[in-house]
């Protein structure tokens, strides 16, 4: 029987350090061998490794690995209908987990136990893993590598093994193995090509999902040469590409880009330098600048941003800035404008642009007076959804004097 090894928890104080998080905190750096990071975690709508020595802000939706400590954090999602327990599937039965139950050391002051959700990151799962799947894993595998080289048709048989894969390979174990499998990932990248869209969009699932907080399988992306990045921005320049797929595709791409760390020797170092080689920047920009582009796709792009290009900004050099500033401004550009009507995506890039100005620096960007003028327009209309993102944001620079008594503060 599965074991379920983390719980899910609201940062209702500050976490992992008894003080309060201040403004000037937020511009500190930790630094080890390996590199740097801000000391306070800055999250997106995606669950981000959260490093054993960051502070978490209040507010956040955690995720704690009860067997290893590991923590991982994103903004906390109102559509989220969690309870206030989590049930345990181990050996002996099931055991609830509250926050009287779950041991002292394994549960962070100031946070409450919310209900175990199927979402991700899935950290590894040390309990052997029932025969049955392992089983099932095989044969969808075998079933996907014996389409490589076909005809290109999506049977039955097909969509029902990507299905499988899909659901499995969220197991970091299971991705690996995916990965580490001759055409298996060759497999994948060659179904982007299908002629049936239904396939197109499985195989960029599986894909993301089997690379998604799976480093040894990112790793093994590189140590066997798979272009994977280069193959998911091609399909996503394409013009026939339609946005459903291309949704999938910005899934894939940003579980293909790796965590924060900005280590030289990180495989997701390695991937961000095969996106700057395929003019990643370039293609994913006039994706976004399409006139008929979704909002759901301009705000997956910008919850991609957020992540890899304002999240790894801190410590980089002059050309990661200035893609950087230019989607910075961009963002702006497309809330201004009313590019962007769902209150889901306008959240998404009002997220990005709180992260670039945590990051980046005032020469690199500083909010524009239209952007000023559209952030206290809104800012005055108290039943909007998204009113404290809009606090938020303007409790930084949203006036002109607000504005620069940010830039005096960074000096």
């Amino acid at each position: 029987m599965r074991i379920a090894k983390w719980v899910s928890l609201i940062a209702v104080t500050a976490l992992a350090d008894p003080a309060a998080v201040t403004e000037g905190r937020k511009s500190e750096l930790i630094c080890h061998e390996s590199g740097c990071y801000p000391r306070v975690f800055s999250a997106s709508h995606e669950f981000r490794k959260v490093e054993h020595d960051q502070e978490i802000p209040a507010g956040l939706h955690v995720q704690l690995d009860v067997s290893t400590g590991e923590r991982f954090a994103k903004l906390v999602d109102p559509n989220d209908h969690s309870g206030d327990v989590v049930v345990v599937d181990g050996d002996t039965g099931g055991i609830e987990v509250t926050p009287d139950t779950v041991p002292a050391a394994e549960v962070f002051s100031g946070a409450t136990v919310l209900k175990d959700q199927d979402s991700t990151p899935h950290p590894p799962n040390k309990a052997p893993l029932p025969s049955g799947e392992r089983e099932e894993f095989r044969h969808g595998l075998d079933t996907l590598v014996n389409s490589h080289g076909g005809s290109g048709s999506c049977s039955e048989e097909l969509i029902g093994a990507l299905d499988s894969l899909e659901e499995l390979v969220h197991e970091l174990e299971f991705g690996l193995a995916l990965v580490e499998r001759a055409g298996g990932v060759e497999a994948l990248l060659s179904q982007l090509s299908s002629v049936e869209e239904t396939c197109r969009m499985k195989a960029a699932l599986v894909l993301g999902s089997a690379l998604r907080n799976n480093a040894n399988a990112l790793s093994a992306v590189h140590a066997r040469n798979l272009p994977v990045i280069p193959t998911l921005i091609n399909h996503l320049a394409h013009e026939h590409t339609t946005d459903t797929v291309a949704a999938r595709l910005i899934y894939a791409l940003s579980a293909a880009l790796g965590g924060s760390q900005a280590s030289p020797e990180s495989p997701g170092t390695l991937s961000h330098a095969q996106f700057a080689d395929a003019f990643g920047h370039h293609h994913l920009a006039k994706r976004f600048d399409r006139e008929s582009v979704s909002d759901d796709v301009r705000g997956r792009i910008a919850s991609l941003v957020e992540d890899h290009v304002f999240g790894r900004a801190v410590g980089g050099g002059e050309g990661v800035l200035t893609d950087a500033g230019v989607w910075a401004g961009k963002f702006e550009d497309t809330l201004v404008s009313n590019k962007v009507v769902s209150p889901s995506a306008k959240s998404k890039l009002l997220a990005a642009l709180k992260q670039a100005t945590d990051n980046l620096p005032p020469h690199t960007y500083t909010p524009s007076q239209p952007f000023l003028n559209w952030l206290a327009q809104n800012t005055a209309n108290k039943d909007d959804p998204l009113i404290d993102q809009y606090t938020t944001l303007r409790a930084a620079f949203g006036n002109p004097k607000a504005s620069r008594k940010h830039l005096v503060d960074e000096l």
